[in-house]
């Protein structure tokens, strides 16, 4: 290293010089040179000797890494050390130990690390079980940022926009938060700034109820889950079933005895007068039934005489499934107030079509999901409903091509018949299956003297068929 030792004779040959620094981090150049030829020479190198028994650590770096997706990251711990005396050692993250490694590892990296609430993080790194052998020092932590994706319909964040959003539409109607950056409710991930109010039962927060992101939960988020019902961006998560007795209050459909063919109206009940509904705010369901009995076509629930918007408005929401023989229904208040009571909440119409014969037709209530305004669940037990078909009219093919339009209308019908097929007259029922009059003209019937609303046409023809078609007016 620069320094001359003086000359010494080939004949003392193993010569020993020193004393040198074993201090673990000079290296030592030694040249040797004949002095006759200075051009014959040659060198080697020796070190670095750590001639000490202390353990250390040195040279400690503690590197954080790019966010994951799920607002983690990762962190590389790297060091060099002498002596350790053991071949693992332990970490500590802001005072907290967090694990043990071997020292073959290292460099070590490590994944899922939180975000800190403190800009600087510390660390310490000891050999294990080698007291005050240990080195430490800060990084600052990457700030990760996680935006939950928000999907336009999908107020309860379970996959899938469907019925059972409208009861977060519900509790959270008239809340006001921050709008999103991009408002709208095209089926496509939004990322949006959280709300101040998070739901009671699952934390989850109101910014997923503000299904258009424009700032305000109200009807126009029901918009959303009507364009985007049915869709879904991963494997939905079911709502968990409401367990209930046959003491709770009870919830099914009014049948009579038996029904005819043709159109009908049934009240879904909610709650008797024995075994009233102490207080609710809001409920989801299915209605099941047999697409071979009843045309799903022809199916369409109202609201108007619910006893559950007394005092208040309410929203409500329903969508036939007709390859299931299934109609999902919710309605909720928006006033933040409970009701009480018992009787009709909501009616049930459509048209009985029993091509096969079956004589009878049952309709079940499933999936029930009732609540309060806080939240708490309301158990009601569910019950079945059957009647008998006093006739069954078999409806032939022909008649089937029958096209009625226009559909809506405001005025005039008109029938589009296949060959050889003559209608002998059209009987026009309402909603509530009543008659409102009997046409006898196989072209066209007039309906335009008629209330706005749903009507049914039973359309008998010469030669005894008879169809039914569903008509809004």
């Amino acid at each position: 290293n620069g320094m001359n030792y003086g000359l010494f004779n080939y004949a003392d040959l193993p010569i020993t010089l020193g004393l040198f620094e074993g201090d673990g981090v000079t290296v030592y150049e030694f040249i040797i040179t004949d002095v006759a030829d200075p051009t014959c020479s040659n060198f080697t190198e020796l070190g670095p000797v750590d001639c000490s028994t202390e353990c250390s650590i040195f040279d400690l770096t503690a590197t954080p890494g790019d966010c994951a997706a799920d607002g983690t990251y990762s962190l590389t711990i790297d060091f060099d050390y002498q002596n350790p005396g053991n071949d693992f050692f332990d970490l500590y993250i802001d005072g907290t130990f967090y694990d043990y490694y071997p020292l073959s590892d290292l460099p070590l990296t490590i994944d899922g690390l939180e975000p800190s609430p403190v800009p600087l993080v510390h660390v310490l790194v000891c050999i294990n079980d080698v007291p005050n052998c240990c080195e430490d020092t800060n990084y600052e932590a990457p700030s990760c940022v996680v935006f939950e994706e928000i999907w336009p319909g999908d107020a309860n964040r379970n996959g899938e926009a469907n019925y059972d959003d409208l009861l977060n539409i519900g509790l959270a109607y008239g809340a006001e938060g921050p709008e999103r950056p991009l408002q709208g409710i095209d089926w496509e991930a939004h990322v949006g700034p959280d709300w101040p109010q998070n739901f009671a039962t699952d934390a989850l927060n109101y910014k997923f109820a503000d299904c258009n992101g424009d700032g305000i939960i109200n009807e126009g988020d029901v918009e959303a889950i009507e364009q985007n019902y049915g869709l879904s961006y991963s494997e939905p998560i079911p709502i968990p079933a409401q367990e209930a007795t046959e003491n709770d209050p009870p919830i099914y459909l009014s049948l009579p005895p038996a029904i005819p063919n043709g159109p009908f109206e049934a009240d879904v009940m909610l709650g008797t007068e024995d075994i009233p509904v102490d207080a609710i705010y809001g409920l989801s369901f299915k209605v099941q039934f047999d697409p071979q009995v009843i045309m799903p076509n022809s199916i369409d629930v109202t609201f108007d005489d619910s006893w559950l918007a007394a005092g208040g408005q309410v929203l409500s929401i329903d969508r036939t499934l007709a390859a299931e023989g299934v109609v999902e229904i919710a309605i909720t208040r928006i006033d933040h107030n409970d009701v009480g009571g018992y009787g009709a909440m909501a009616n049930f119409i459509g048209i009985i079509d029993d091509v096969l014969g079956k004589g009878e037709m049952q309709i079940s209530i499933l999936d029930v999901h009732a609540l309060r305004a806080d939240e708490s669940p309301v158990p009601l037990f569910k019950m079945p409903a059957q009647t008998d078909i006093s006739t069954s009219v078999q409806t032939p093919s022909a008649a089937e091509g029958i096209k009625v339009f226009p559909n809506p209308t405001s005025d005039w019908l008109y029938f589009d018949l296949p060959q050889g097929v003559e209608i002998e007259r059209i009987r026009i029922y309402d909603a509530q299956g009543r008659l409102q009059f009997v046409s006898l003209d196989g072209s066209r019937v007039n309906l335009g003297h008629l209330p706005k609303g749903i009507y049914f046409l039973q359309i008998e023809t010469r030669a005894g068929e008879v169809v039914y078609r569903k008509i809004v007016h």
